[in-house]
């Protein structure tokens, strides 16, 4: 008799536990210690590119694009220009360009749902894997802090991504 007691203690414990805990299984801990919903595995939304009927238009400031890859210019003059791109970018499409570094400069070259062009596809700024690089040919590195804000990081003189002599804007 005491064993069967000891049982349905046991079984209505796991019960308990379970009505609570079961709730929770979609839920992960966010830094503040809270309980945000977890979200599906989806990847983040890729830049579409303009149907091939649809034409590309530029809308170059040929002041930001000069400066991308001007000689006479120093880094932190091409990645001011470089986040002013982006800026355009967002006010023309209304967001920043998503993805890593060849995707944003594909976006920025006119694919996107828009087909606008900020920069021209074939420019002195963007290396043989599409990439755009920084003053050191370095490819910058593109990191979304927000749907609106996006950081943008050139590794520097030493060509090392985070370290100390790193641009980043904002």
């Amino acid at each position: 008799m005491r064993s069967s007691h000891r049982y349905l203690i046991a079984a209505l414990a796991l019960t308990v536990a379970m009505l609570y805990l079961l709730p929770r299984l979609g839920q992960t801990p966010d830094a503040g210690g809270g309980n945000t919903q977890a979200r599906p595995d989806k990847q983040t939304p890729r830049p579409q590119s303009p149907t091939k009927n649809q034409s590309i238009t530029e809308v170059y400031d040929r002041e930001l694009i000069d400066q991308l890859h001007s000689s006479d210019g120093d880094a932190s003059s091409k990645i001011n220009s470089l986040h002013k791109l982006v800026l355009q970018y967002q006010q023309l499409l209304g967001q920043a360009p998503v993805g890593e570094n060849e995707e944003i400069t594909k976006a920025l070259s006119g694919k996107n749902v828009k087909g606008i062009a900020l920069l021209p596809a074939k420019h002195p700024s963007i290396n043989r894997e599409g990439e755009l690089i920084d003053h050191w040919g370095t490819p910058y590195f593109f990191h979304a802090i927000s749907r609106t804000v996006m950081e943008i990081r050139s590794a520097g003189p030493d060509r090392k991504l985070h370290t100390s002599d790193d641009l980043i804007l904002p």
